[in-house]
Order: C-alpha cells, then structure tokens, then sequence
C-alpha cells in the first residue's frame, strides 16, 4: 500500500532535527545544573548562625532550578519530535513511548519544587541548623521524587529501543543501547529508592546511549531530502541515516 505523502522524509527529519537539537542543549545544561547533595551539604555548613547562607550556595541551588525546569521543557521537545519521527511506523507504541518522556517530564518538574523550597529558604530565613535541615530535607525528596519519576523514562528508553530496531547493524546497536540505558535508569531508580545512598550508579555508563541518540537524530536530520518516485518510500527507510 503507498505509503502517504506525510510520511515523507521533511517530516520525519524535521521530529530528528527538534529532537537532536534539544539533546543537544539539554547536554550543556545538564553539565552546568549538575548537583552533588554531599557537596553541597559542606558548603552550606560553611554558614555562620544567624546570619545569611554562603552565597554560594543559593547561586547553586538557583541555576539547579532554572536548568532543570529548561531540561524538563527540552524533555517535551523531545518527545514531540520523537513521535514525529516514528508515527508513521507504530503510530500508538509512539505514543506510548513518547507519552512515557512527557509524564516524566511532569513528575521532574513537580520534583524540583522541592528544590525551589530550598532556595526559598536560603533567602529568606538565615543559616542555622534548623534551616540547615529543612533544606537538605527538600534535596532529598527531590532526589527520590526524581527516582520515582525515572521509571517513566526508563520505559521511554526502552520502548525507543523498540522502535529504533532494524535490519541495519546501526540501528541494531542503538536498539541495544537504549534498552541498556532504560534497564540502567530503571536499576539507579530502584536502588535509589530502596536504600538512602547507592554504592554505586549506572547513569555514567548508560547515558551513552542517549548520546549515541542524539547523534543519530542530528544525521537523520542532515539527510537530504527525497524526491521524485522516492518519496513513495515508508518512514522505515525515512529514519535511516
């Protein structure tokens, strides 16, 4: 059956290029907004009683608002141009897989309202150990609220893995990679959850998969366009870099 004119390659590389791009910029801002609860918990002990907190520490806890909640927008993004890209090959696993990044994004931002509340606190109330405490005490909701959330990604992951399969070896090996990243996640997020501190996380390793992601997404993008009788081709063979 011809497949429709709207599955032609403009569409799917205009979901790679929204989707590569945001990848992009969620990269550098995650590497700005990065935050160590540990780190952080020093620094701020660093305070004197009664008087206000380190400056530091509310300059780190306001570019942790500001980037995670932008991190949390490119999320949509990239589910938008996610489901863009592969729609026309299963329209409602997409939706699924695109679905799940977008409750996660939601539950994210709902998480880094407790990181807000800890910024509230450091500029309004000042340094003491009663403060101390209620601050820290947000981080850490936000830490296992985000935990919570990241089952959500974790089933985007793989349900993208899904959908990434093909004959080609490329698309094979990101298949796997990204499966390999969601079951990572999904492995940082339940032991997040069960014990206060993981000895150790898998995110370092499996975040290479979205890497391999956005690469892949920003050559699809670049492909150039198809004319003529090609343009009857499937999405199938559109995505292909």
């Amino acid at each position: 059956m011809p497949v429709p004119d709207q599955t032609t390659s403009p569409s799917v590389r205009l979901g790679a290029l929204v989707a590569g791009l945001a990848y992009l910029l969620m990269t550098a801002l995650a590497i700005a907004a990065a935050f160590d609860t540990d780190a952080l918990s020093r620094l701020a002990r660093s305070g004197i009683d009664g008087e206000a907190w380190p400056a530091d520490v509310t300059s780190r806890l306001l570019i942790m608002v500001i980037g995670f909640a932008v991190i949390a927008l490119l999320d949509v993004a990239i589910a938008w141009g996610l489901y863009r890209l592969f729609k026309h090959r299963r329209r409602r696993l997409a939706l699924a897989m695109s679905g799940m990044r977008i409750i996660y994004a939601v539950l994210f931002l709902h998480a880094l309202t407790h990181v807000a509340g800890a910024l509230e606190i450091t500029r309004s109330a000042p340094f003491d150990a009663g403060t101390l405490a209620v601050a820290m005490g947000g981080l850490e909701r936000f830490e296992r609220a985000w935990d919570i959330a990241f089952f959500f990604f974790s089933t985007h992951l793989i349900l993208l893995g899904y959908l990434v399969y093909a004959r080609t070896l490329v698309h094979r090996t990101l298949s796997v990679m990204l499966v390999i990243a969601g079951l990572g996640y999904l492995a940082d997020s339940t032991i997040g959850l069960a014990m206060n501190k993981a000895p150790f996380v898998f995110a370092p390793f499996t975040f290479v998969g979205e890497m391999a992601l956005m690469i892949w997404l920003l050559a699809v993008a670049a492909r150039p366009g198809v004319a003529g009788d090609d343009r009857q081709h499937s999405a199938r063979s559109a995505v292909r870099p």
